[in-house]
């Protein structure tokens, strides 16, 4: 069986993978998307997710047409159980880039099952 954490940490492969897609943004003159994305990562790797949420946020907002960054997006709000916000995210990437797989592997998983807010994200009465 799959844990929730299992999930997240292979997210957290595809955003490495999407990192990639750094170079391709700065080269495309959309340096101000390559920052954001770039801090996105660093605080998903910390497990960060609110302020991964607003630098991937940041991030489309600068380059809407990066089927990665709203890749990265679906990743953030489906790890602080923002599901409706997740599945958008999702569809849109899928739909700029037929062909981006993390983005359809992301949303199978999604689909599967939806990951449930982090502790972080739980409200003081949620929290155990």
């Amino acid at each position: 069986m799959i844990t929730k954490k299992t999930r997240i940490a292979h997210r957290l492969i595809y955003i490495t993978l999407a990192a990639l897609g750094v170079v391709w943004l700065a080269g495309c003159g959309a340096s101000r998307a390559a920052l954001y994305n770039e801090r996105g990562l660093e605080a998903a790797k910390y497990g960060l997710w609110r302020e991964a949420t607003i630098r991937f946020e940041q991030a489309v907002q600068s380059h809407p047409n990066d089927a990665r960054l709203h890749n990265n997006l679906a990743v953030a709000y489906e790890a602080r159980g923002m599901n409706k916000e997740a599945e958008a995210e999702y569809t849109k990437a899928a739909q700029l880039d037929p062909h981006l797989k993390p983005a359809h592997e992301n949303f199978a998983s999604f689909a599967g099952g939806a990951i449930q807010p982090t502790q972080e994200e739980k409200t003081p009465d949620e929290q155990e």
